[in-house]
């Protein structure tokens, strides 16, 4: 039997008749042991009669078994019952096995209620973590008040901070919370398709005499695995825990929101759980996070978002936040992000959830996903930064690795890396290989654009570079070009390998081959006459027309990567403009349809964008042309105010026109009998006039669009 304490419909839950008055006193903050801020509850939420006070009240003098189970619960309510372990002594009536000759064993839960209308005992629920069951378990315990009145508030309190350190215990072993969090995502958008998790566990509890207590004092009516609201396989709800678990005197309704209450601040407080807004606690791991958020994610824009569609609001909407992702997914390597998704969230939440009842889980279709997004968006984004941060961490590491790997092998100790391909790189990670400590870098200009040069500051390595680059044939002579204007440029670092004669003699070989095409021919012979005067004077001529030719083509090259940065955001952005333009047809059309076929106005070019909202005159410009709508000039006025604007010449133009004629005859015959009838106002005749004008129109077109 499950049996309540009597409660009057006083909201607070609490008996008029309490000493001291009926509302609820304002409750005091506490700071615990651990540093969390505690309040402490109510004195009239937990206040009980003293058998004096009983008596006044008009109650009668207890008989012997109820004096006998009164006794029984006393002796044990004292914060000494609880011991520092969190072993708990105080009267647990399905743990107690309270015999007497007194009383019949069936009797005791109706003894318990009349204790409880006395107001002698009051029940106190309290969470308790079974490890080797996996469960979290609620148990009911009876107090009874001694000499000291606080002893009901220390009591309360133990209680409050067992039952947190016992949620979160039972949260921190749970494993596979995204597993199942796509369960409880199916369960909230069709929760009348789909079983809720824990019922046949539940009735197996349910269907438990009390009196089947295990031996170790464990309630058979046991919390389920994840101990949630019957809707939920994995958010937590203190108080529909405490709502669904047996008792043999169930805590009043007061009590059991109030401890609840204690508990969500504990689990806000210790960051031990995530709120989702009225849907109850999703457990936090950090490894569970991004799993989670991705799952809510993609459910939301695969199920959720489309049932919603068919709002003309949301649907714009959406198609708006659509638009600003793929602008987003087109920029060069831009981290993941759950900034989109969040966005749609809010969207749905404003205009779909708005109204929704925070205490009823299956109000809203679809509200649970949005809430996971919403509450993990920050949680999520963080992570995609540090993930981004380690992917460009480990192209830089491997950027760098490969160009040290080269095996011996110098077409692998220098990397070359267009003005195109520079694109391909994200600002950060090329400032980041530029500056990097590892690597030799610098520009070179050929006639088609920067080439952007990368060798390994290994001394040794250069050698080998030397030595592989006197092969190459006249048509690459520019790499050794590029070489020297890197050489020259950390000249001061390469000391040693000048202080080489046979580097030198090496180095001295390149640049003949390097410097020869830009020497007069009748010069080049003295490259090998020996007389290296006029050698050092040809190379130095060589290297001031180099040097010329190097600040040519930086200025030019500089502005043709800008005009190519342009033209890339260029392609970009009229990319995404036909996306939007798309997007702002079908809003004009479904706007038209609508005007036509369900509210049977006919409205001009001015009154179908005000329906609308984000379009300007040249937006409207280029839609009408890009999609070929059909504007009929009505007046002198400007035809992009006052003209009728009708359906555009595509595939379904022709089946569109049908329906229009039809309607539009219909509008122009109804119209006419009001007039006839002196029915209609200003605006009806002015809608007489644009059916008239429109079906003129139509009987014209009739001939092309009626097969």
């Amino acid at each position: 039997m499950i049996l309540e304490a009597t409660q009057t419909s006083d909201p607070t839950g609490m008996s008029p008749e309490l000493p001291g008055g009926g509302a609820l006193e304002m409750e005091t903050a506490t700071a615990s042991p651990q540093g969390l801020t505690r309040r402490q509850p109510p004195r009239n939420l937990l206040r009980l009669y003293t058998d004096q006070e009983m008596l006044q009240r008009g109650y009668g003098v207890l008989d012997r078994a109820q004096q006998f189970v009164y006794d029984a619960i006393q002796e044990r309510s004292s914060p000494e019952s609880i011991a520092s372990s969190g072993r708990i002594e105080l009267f647990c009536p399905e743990a107690t096995d309270l015999q007497s000759s007194l009383f019949a064993p069936e009797a005791l839960p109706e003894i318990f209620a009349e204790l409880a209308k006395r107001r002698l005992i009051l029940a106190l629920p309290c969470f308790e973590f079974r490890p080797q069951k996996g469960w979290l378990d609620v148990r009911g315990y009876l107090i009874a008040r001694g000499d000291d009145p606080e002893v009901l508030v220390q009591i309360y309190e133990e209680l409050s901070e067992i039952s947190h350190g016992c949620i979160a215990a039972w949260m921190s072993s749970l494993s596979g919370i995204s597993d199942s969090l796509r369960q409880d995502l199916e369960s909230n958008l069709r929760p009348n398709l789909l079983p809720s998790p824990g019922i046949e566990f539940e009735a197996e509890m349910i269907a438990a005499p009390a009196s089947e207590a295990s031996a170790d004092g464990i309630s058979p009516r046991a919390l389920d695995r994840w101990g949630a609201s019957p809707d939920f396989a994995v958010l937590f709800d203190p108080l529909q825990a405490l709502r669904k678990a047996h008792y043999t005197l169930a805590p009043g309704e007061a009590i059991l929101k109030y401890f609840a209450e204690d508990q969500r601040r504990e689990l806000i407080q210790t960051k031990a759980a995530i709120p989702m807004n009225g849907l109850g606690f999703l457990p936090y791991h950090e490894e569970e996070i991004l799993p989670c958020f991705e799952i809510a994610r993609d459910f939301l824009e695969s199920h959720v978002v489309p049932e919603y569609l068919n709002d003309r609001e949301i649907r714009r909407e959406m198609d708006r936040i659509a638009l600003e992702e793929a602008l987003y997914e087109i920029e060069i390597a831009r981290a993941t992000t759950g900034r989109f998704a969040a966005l749609r969230a809010s969207v749905l939440r404003r205009l779909a959830f708005d109204n929704d009842d925070d205490d009823d889980q299956g109000a809203a279709p679809g509200r649970l996903a949005c809430e996971i997004v919403l509450r993990l968006a920050k949680h999520a984004e963080q992570r995609y930064i540090n993930e981004w941060k380690e992917s460009a961490k480990s192209f830089v590491e491997d950027f760098v690795e490969k160009l040290n790997a080269h095996g011996g092998d110098w077409r692998l100790m220098i990397r070359y890396v267009s003005h195109k391909q520079l694109a391909n790189f994200h600002p950060d990670v090329w400032n980041i290989l530029r500056n990097h400590p590892a690597l030799f870098y610098q520009p070179y200009e050929l006639p088609d654009g920067t080439m952007h040069i990368f060798v390994p500051r290994d001394f040794q390595a250069f050698r080998v570079l030397l030595r592989g680059m006197l092969e190459l044939p006249p048509s690459e002579r520019w790499r050794i070009a590029a070489l020297r204007a890197l050489i020259d440029n950390y000249e001061h670092r390469f000391k040693m390998l000048f202080a080489d004669d046979r580097f030198v003699r090496e180095y001295g070989r390149l640049l003949r081959k390097a410097y020869i095409d830009y020497m007069p021919l009748w010069a080049r012979i003295f490259l090998f006459s020996g007389i290296g005067a006029l050698r050092d004077y040809f190379f130095q001529r060589a290297k001031t027309r180099i040097k010329r030719e190097q600040a040519f083509l930086a200025r030019r090259n500089s502005r043709l990567f800008d005009e190519f940065v342009k033209s890339e955001k260029a392609k970009r952005r009229k990319m995404v403009l036909g996306m939007r333009d798309t997007s702002c047809a079908q809003d004009l059309i479904e706007t038209l349809e609508r005007c036509y076929f369900e509210l049977a106005i006919i409205p001009n070019v001015r009154e179908v964008v005000r329906m609308l909202s984000g379009f300007d005159r040249s937006d409207l410009i280029r839609v009408l042309k890009a999609a070929n709508f059909k504007i009929l000039r009505t007046d002198d006025g400007d035809m992009l105010e006052t003209g009728l604007l009708l359906f555009p010449r595509n595939g379904d133009y022709p089946d569109r026109m049908k329906r229009l004629i039809a309607t539009v005859d219909g509008l122009y015959l109804r119209l006419s009998e009001k007039s006839d009838a002196g029915l209609l106002d200003d605006r009806g005749q002015e809608q007489l006039e644009r059916a008239r004008k429109l079906q003129l129109y139509l009987r014209r077109e009739k001939n092309f669009v009626v097969r």
